[in-house]
């Protein structure tokens, strides 16, 4: 819609005090400044954590007094983990060890993940909600907002937050740093895994070659994070959720446009004021429809990168289901839309229960 005929219209009436308000841009304006805020934010938030982690020789040991430490912080260290955490919230302490190691043992069991190296987790509280970050390139880290979760409009049913969050997470660093021999070869050619950097596109290719899995659409990670999250939490998790079936259900009942993977990736950001909710939604949907219809242990060969694997996540999916993703995402599509159609058509045979206000106006304070 043209904005210039509507106003030249409000002119010509003459109408007191009307005015046009275009909502979308409006919204746009406000949520553009909001993501290059968070930008700003979370860079300085990542200096913050570079910077405590270049502070690691002066933190002390859980054995030690937390007063021997001059920024307040302590670690604990184990063949497979460096967990950093500010002094105050170590009573976290035994039971992030515990959550992490049994992560870890169900991921080397279920996806072979042998770890080139071990993870740092930092543990903090600087935020409202909980919340938690993983990267396997250049190092295997994670860090947690130890706050509790957001339940608004039940969007994250999960158990205990440290426990969802942990497998969640891990699972980040298991696709990531999960390596074959050739991939190793390359990291030791570059004396460590490579991330790709903006101002250096070249580093796009040496992360390729160290950390390859690494190199994927958001889809993809978040995807196989919330499919196997659920999985390890006994189907309490977002795969299966309510919130994420409402979605779907909307969209098919509002015949809403469905994106396909590149579609998804360079359009879907859009529309999701930039934090990557379709990623988690078709991902997550995408990925429990390929453990329907072709099974869980296919999904799990998808993921793994054993000797014999291929190197690029879409070449590893035609290897393992001997279709294209593009093909596979086109048959999820139709099931999705007769799933919804049929559940839909259950939906309406039982009319809604009519509505009886109990006073004329609302009530309570002003």
């Amino acid at each position: 819609v043209e904005r210039a005929p509507i106003d030249a219209a409000l002119a010509r009436a003459a109408v007191p005090g009307a005015m046009l308000i275009d909502v979308k841009a409006e919204a746009d304006s406000l949520y553009a400044g909001y993501f290059e805020q968070a930008v700003r934010l979370g860079s300085l938030g990542a200096a913050v954590v570079c910077l405590l982690l270049a502070l690691a020789p002066t933190l002390s040991t859980a054995e030690e007094s937390p007063a021997e430490s001059p920024v307040d912080m302590s670690y604990v260290e184990t063949k497979d983990l460096k967990l950093i955490y500010f002094d105050s919230l170590g009573y976290l302490e035994p039971h992030t060890i515990r959550t992490f190691t049994n992560s870890l043992d169900w991921q080397r069991r279920t996806l072979g993940w042998a770890p080139y190296e071990p993870v740092t987790v930092l543990l903090k509280d600087l935020s409202d909600f909980g919340n938690a970050a993983a990267i396997a390139a250049p190092r295997n880290l994670l860090i947690f907002d130890i706050a509790p979760l957001s339940r608004a409009f039940e969007t994250f049913p999960a158990s205990e937050r440290m426990y969802s969050l942990m497998n969640h997470e891990l699972v980040h660093v298991a696709t990531g740093d999960g390596s074959s021999e050739t991939d190793r070869r390359w990291r030791r050619f570059f004396l460590g895994k490579v991330a790709a950097r903006p101002e250096n596109p070249e580093s796009l290719l040496y992360s390729y070659l160290t950390v390859p899995r690494f190199t994927a659409p958001r889809w993809y990670n978040e995807g196989s994070a919330v499919f196997l999250e659920t999985w390890m939490g006994g189907g309490l998790g977002r795969a299966q959720g309510g919130y994420d079936e409402m979605v779907f259900r909307a969209m098919v009942r509002d015949g809403a446009h469905f994106f396909d993977p590149l579609g998804l990736a360079s359009r879907g950001t859009r529309v999701d004021f930039q934090v990557g909710a379709n990623a988690y939604l078709y991902g997550t949907r995408f990925f429990t429809w390929l453990a329907w219809a072709h099974s869980p242990e296919k999904v799990v060969a998808w993921l793994r990168r054993d000797e014999g694997s291929k190197r690029y996540y879409a070449d590893q999916f035609e290897h393992v289901f001997g279709i294209t993703v593009d093909r596979a995402w086109r048959d999820w599509i139709a099931f999705e839309k007769d799933f919804q159609a049929r559940n839909l058509a259950e939906v309406r045979k039982h009319p809604i229960t009519p509505q009886k206000n109990l006073v004329a106006n609302a009530v309570g304070s002003s």
